[in-house]
């Protein structure tokens, strides 16, 4: 997920951040432990297809990490603040990298089937493909305006 600093991308590998690149890079951390916990947990420990469980560590995560980076890690003018402008774009590009990760999910799982190591690739590669698709469509919605 990449993040915005009130309209303006913000990219981990830029030093000049220093203790938001750090911020930013536990509120990851934290969102992916979540997500791939609850979703293993979900699919593995109470019998939830893989798709579904997914599912909701995606969404577990995505809440958390959106409001740690909105009022943790970018606070607005010092201020914790939340927007409904970026909820709105988050949520979209999420749904779509949510669909990304929910259809590889499935795909592999025709592929490959259903036990224990199986499941934690066909998570893992539905992770990385929603991650890499979030990311993506991030920067564009947060794109630093040309000047």
């Amino acid at each position: 997920m990449a993040a915005c600093q009130h309209g303006k991308a913000f990219r981990v590998t830029d030093m000049s951040h220093g203790k938001a690149g750090l911020k930013y890079s536990v509120t990851i951390g934290i969102g992916f432990l979540l997500d791939l916990g609850i979703a293993f947990t979900a699919s593995r420990g109470f019998g939830l297809p893989l798709e579904l469980a997914a599912a909701i560590g995606f969404i577990a995560a995505l809440c958390v990490n959106y409001i740690l980076l909105e009022l943790w890690v970018f606070p607005a003018r010092g201020q914790a603040s939340l927007s409904a402008t970026r909820l709105a774009a988050t949520l979209g590009a999420a749904a779509i990298a949510l669909g990304s990760r929910i259809f590889i999910i499935f795909v592999l799982g025709t592929i490959l089937g259903n036990s224990a190591p199986e499941d934690a690739i066909r998570l893992g590669a539905g992770f990385g493909t929603s991650f890499v698709v979030n990311y993506l469509l991030a920067r564009l919605i947060f794109k630093r305006p040309e000047t």
